[in-house]
């Protein structure tokens, strides 16, 4: 959007009078750039703009579209955030929802879940493509079939929960994931788990965006190749359909959408620090450091709602 308006004469100004019968040689128009309307301006005899009040609301509604949603802090810790998360996901997995959601909601909780989703679908794709190769068709139909239902039932369930608690909720929900992931269980991969892991994950994604830890338990005693590639693809499919049940449900729109493009710049760092990070995650320290932040943040994301 072009956020600048030209100043020119007239061309249909009455010969004599304009507005206000003001001489029409001191009567302009002011039009955007895209056609979008006019305002009329009067101009005394010094040459001072006099705008008609009847125009201060358009003129203020101009602005606040231009306007960034984010200031230029928050804009650079959700970005490092974003980056962090995405580093750990691109390593291992999974894992940037755990880092990325309890710390974007506390800088800003309308980053999540849409923009979060939204921008994490570029580094989904990444994963996805680069590990094409250990995609199980099958696994991935069955774990999206529970996602759908899961996610459709979480969409309906945020219209029915009042704003000011989402915080707590979001809190619980984070906290319910480190248990899960410390807590050990090894449940095999058959059709119904799949099932059921994709409709707690679809459940939960469309609430925190935390859609990863119940399908990931599944897939925890499987080569990495195969964890990456498979949750690369589930998020692929899964943060799409729960920014589509977010928009129908009214909790994304053009500000979200903006919010997410500004996420992507953090994301695409992460992936290419992610080398780097791979390092010292082979010593055995990230799963440990996943869950105490995750933990710390949501705690503190429980008691600030």
């Amino acid at each position: 959007m072009l956020c600048s308006r030209s100043i020119f004469r007239s061309p249909r100004a009455d010969p004599k009078w304009c507005a206000g019968g003001v001489p029409a040689d001191l009567c302009l128009r002011r039009g955007n750039n895209r056609g979008r309307g006019s305002e009329s301006l009067i101009l005394d005899k010094s040459g001072n703009r006099v705008i008609r009040a009847a125009h201060i609301h358009s003129l203020r509604t101009f602005r606040q579209t231009c306007a960034m949603p984010l200031d230029l802090l928050d804009l650079i810790l959700a970005s490092l955030v974003m980056a962090l998360g995405s580093a750990i996901q691109a390593a291992v997995g999974y894992g940037i929802a755990l880092v990325v959601v309890p710390l974007l909601a506390l800088i800003d909780p309308r980053l999540i879940p849409g923009p979060m989703l939204f921008a994490a679908v570029v580094l989904a794709g990444i994963m996805a493509y680069r590990g094409r190769a250990a995609i199980v068709a099958k696994e991935v139909a069955l774990s999206q079939a529970g996602l759908i239902v899961g996610t459709a039932l979480g969409a309906f369930a945020l219209t029915l929960v009042d704003p000011e608690d989402l915080p707590r909720i979001f809190g619980v929900l984070i906290l319910l994931a480190v248990a899960a992931s410390a807590s050990g269980f090894h449940p095999a991969v058959t059709n119904l788990s799949l099932s059921i892991g994709g409709f707690l994950g679809g459940f939960m994604g469309i609430m925190s965006g935390i859609h990863g830890p119940p399908v990931a338990l599944l897939y925890q005693k499987s080569p990495g190749a195969k964890v990456r590639a498979m949750m690369g693809m589930f998020f692929l499919i899964g943060y799409p359909i729960a920014i589509v049940s977010l928009f129908l449900v009214g909790l994304f729109n053009r500000e979200s959408l903006v919010m997410g493009l500004l996420l992507i710049p953090g994301v695409c760092l992460g992936y290419l620090v992610n080398p780097l990070l791979a390092r010292f995650l082979d010593r055995g320290f990230l799963r440990p450091a996943i869950l105490l932040v995750a933990t710390v943040s949501a705690l503190s994301l429980f008691f600030k709602g």
